[in-house]
């Protein structure tokens, strides 16, 4: 049973895109805390002594603590629900095992399922690196270096026919962590090898060699690291500095859990040429980074005490253990570390299947030195687990059972949404997001959907105004807010500017701004709105064909007055859009439509990595162009270019102040 859950949240249910539908959410609750239901138990889940186990309580509270002060709580709720499960679930894995050996080889057998699967898919569709079913290459890249100790003790200890096999399936394991290209997943390779090097004398030439060629793999991406252009290093450090500066705005206690996809835009200082406009950012890259930005410096010490306990208990109980029981502990143990060192480089705790991995390597060091007295064979622990389990074991199931209906509106109204992004007319969509808002009025997501199908104009304007308030910093809520107010009649400068300010690389926040504040028909404010559209010219030369400005006739023009001065972008590449920009138009050309807050291209981690909820298969908002004077305008934007500069996109106005 623990191989098939495993291998469920591995394939499907905890995955990053199978993973966020509604069937695989469900299936992922059920089977964790059936799971707990029937093998959970133990006062002392991570057998930390007396005094130690109250860390666990301490760390359930300060998660607690930080979503009360959260301006998003409604983001971190399954995080606290769900936290005491997880926390259970690897004494409730070794408890569960009674044939180590079958349960060794078995997680072997899902290494090469995983590994095999994901060069399969790489092979047969040419990604640039293999990824699959877990959805990106660090993810399976950080699960199998979790899993690999395990796979390779597998293969040491079996000694029929069937230890070739298995000393195959890691090799498959291995090749595809090399595969993947992820630098921190071969610098915990390396971790491990030092490790295992360490433990067995015999093997440490060989290790040593095998680390020496993995750091020739990486070598020339360590050189473009140094040399500053390698351009996923470029865009950590700015997760980095958004990470400390939310951290610096609620140093204590952070900006709550899960909070990452719903605030950080308001952190992330974006740089052309290397952000993405509208990018969705859910996790800032770095596990720790992660904890200080989400729970603050309270909730990261006492992750940090909770890890150090568990750690140092370990430790000393590894000097008392045999040779069989001591070789499953460094089994976990050094996986464990692997993974310790591939979460410095991403955060992955908010996906099932990497804490299923997780779980199983703690259980084996947890199992191996007797900690799970439950899951013990002997008879002492047998007898112990007798005396201990029964005093949890109905507390415990009546926390499963409010775990369980406390999830069950909230999976229910994902049901909903999923059934409304499937639905054939608009009249079944806008009755499933209905029912999504009803029984989870606290997701922005699902209000915001509803908006875009209400009626009249000034209650879809309410509506998506009030989902934007709640998910307080997400760029495209803000703008669908800024849109509808604005084709209501209602004030909507607010709500454009702040779009613009949370994704100052984005062309949309600044046409739409400029259209507004034309439609005001002052002189000082159709300057204003002269800037507006020259900066969305320069995020998107193709809006220059939009059917709007039609209308507007004095408006373009006083936007390529902007672009001559515009500081901070290339002049030559300016020269060129303003010559393109300044022919002349038939105004009766055939439309298209320029899609922007969608679920493809530059964006589509609004559902996903904001949210955790399956794209929506329709464009959200769109602008309706010339399609022949829209094809002509074929530059790159600007917010592309390494050459332009991010003082060129300031957040708090249009046009930059001018230089001199």
């Amino acid at each position: 049973m623990p191989i098939l859950l495993l291998l469920l949240a591995s394939a499907w249910s905890g995955t990053l895109y199978s993973g966020a539908s509604a069937p695989a959410v469900v299936a992922g609750h059920l089977a964790l805390l059936g799971f707990l239901w029937f093998f959970g138990g133990g006062a002392d889940p991570l057998s930390l002594g007396h005094r130690g186990r109250w860390a666990v309580a301490a760390l359930w509270l300060t998660v607690l603590a930080a979503l009360l002060v959260s301006r998003v709580p409604r983001a971190g709720f399954e995080v606290l629900i769900l936290l005491p499960a997880w926390l259970w679930l690897p004494a409730a894995l070794a408890a569960s095992w009674r044939r180590l050996d079958r349960l060794l080889a078995g997680v072997a057998a899902a290494v090469a399922v995983i590994a095999g699967w994901a060069l399969v898919d790489w092979m047969l569709v040419g990604a640039p690196r293999p990824a699959m079913p877990l959805g990106h290459h660090n993810l399976l890249a950080a699960w199998l270096v979790i899993l690999l100790p395990v796979a390779a003790l597998a293969a040491h200890r079996r000694g029929d026919g069937w230890k070739w096999a298995l000393w195959g399936t890691f090799g498959l394991g291995l090749a595809a962590v090399v595969l993947s290209r992820s630098l921190i997943a071969t610098l915990a390779l390396g971790v491990e090898a030092i490790l295992l090097a360490w433990l067995y004398r015999p093997l440490r030439r060989k290790l040593l060699l095998a680390g020496g060629l993995l750091a020739l793999v990486q070598l020339p991406r360590l050189a473009s690291i140094l040399g500053g252009t390698d351009s996923s290093a470029s865009a950590r450090s700015i997760y980095r500095d958004a990470a400390r500066a939310g951290w610096a705005g609620s140093p204590w206690w952070g900006q709550g859990p899960g909070s990452v996809g719903w605030t950080s835009a308001e952190f992330l200082r974006p740089r052309p040429g290397l952000s993405p406009p509208s990018e969705v950012v859910g996790q800032l890259h770095s596990l720790p980074l992660d904890l200080l930005y989400q729970l603050g410096g309270v909730g990261a010490a006492v992750v940090v005490v909770l890890v150090t306990l568990f750690v140092v208990a370990r430790w000393r109980e590894l000097s008392a253990l045999d040779g069989r029981d001591r070789a499953l502990a460094w089994a976990g143990l050094i996986g464990l570390a692997g993974g310790a060192v591939a979460a410095l480089g991403n955060s992955w705790l908010h996906l099932p299947a990497m804490l299923w991995a997780l779980a199983l390597a703690l259980a084996l060091l947890l199992r191996s030195t007797g900690a799970a007295r439950s899951g013990a064979v002997d008879a002492r622990w047998l007898r112990e687990a007798e005396r201990v389990t029964p005093r949890l074991r109905w507390p415990l199931r009546l926390y499963l059972l409010a775990a369980l209906l406390a999830l069950l509106p909230l999976d229910l109204a994902r049901g909903f949404y999923d059934r409304a992004r499937s639905a054939d007319s608009a009249a079944a969509t806008h009755r499933g997001l209905s029912k999504a808002v009803a029984l989870d009025p606290s997701f922005p997501l699902y209000r915001a959907r509803l908006a875009a199908l209400s009626a009249p104009p000034r209650e879809a304007a309410a509506q998506a105004r009030r989902a934007a308030r709640i998910a307080t910093s997400t760029p495209p809520l803000w703008l669908q807010a800024g849109v509808l107010s604005r084709s209501s009649g209602m004030p909507a400068l607010e709500d454009l500017r702040t779009a613009m300010a949370l994704d100052p690389l984005a062309a949309y926040a600044p046409f739409e701004l400029a259209l507004a504040l034309h439609d005001v028909r002052t002189d000082p404010q159709a300057d204003a709105a002269a800037a507006c559209l020259a900066r969305a010219l320069l995020a998107e030369p193709r809006l220059a064909a939009a059917v709007e400005l039609e209308t507007r006739p004095g408006l373009l023009p006083g936007a390529i007055e902007w672009l001559h001065r515009w500081p901070g972008v290339d002049a030559g590449w300016r020269v060129r859009l303003v010559g393109l920009v300044s022919q002349p138009r038939v105004a009766d050309g055939e439309r298209a439509r320029l899609v922007y807050a969608a679920e493809t291209g530059a964006s589509p981690g609004l559902s996903l990595y904001g949210f955790r909820r399956l794209p929506w298969p329709q464009g959200w908002l769109s602008v309706p162009v010339r399609a022949a004077a829209a094809q002509a305008l074929d530059l790159p934007p600007a917010t592309t270019m390494r050459s332009s500069t991010a003082s060129a996109f300031p957040a708090d106005r249009c046009a930059p102040p001018p230089q001199g």
